[in-house]
């Protein structure tokens, strides 16, 4: 088994249920990859390929630090300091709608 943070990676072939905000299940993804880097070397490409509008990566950081550094992350983590740098090691996860 494969580890990260006490959480199990996804791993390429799972497939998993996206659901709407009323629990409804509204397609199935397919992992087609993953790969752990740190927070600084994370590329352009996937700053775009992640599809939420960014241009270029320093604004997919500004909105990703905001969510891992917001306090219901930290509450969760049970870390109320917990915060990020360029060695933070980071999953990305690409996927398929199938």
């Amino acid at each position: 088994m494969v580890q990260y943070a006490d959480e199990e990676l996804p791993r390429v072939g799972e497939r998993g249920a996206v659901v709407d905000s009323a629990g409804v299940v509204v397609g199935v993804i397919e992992t087609t990859g993953v790969d752990v880097v740190a927070l600084s070397d994370v590329s352009l490409q996937h700053a775009l390929d992640e599809g939420e509008g960014y241009v270029d990566v320093a604004q997919w950081r500004v909105g990703h630090e905001k969510f891992w550094q917001s306090a219901d992350v930290r509450e969760e983590l049970g870390d109320p300091h917990f915060t990020v740098n360029d060695d933070t090691q980071v999953v990305l996860e690409r996927f398929a709608l199938v």
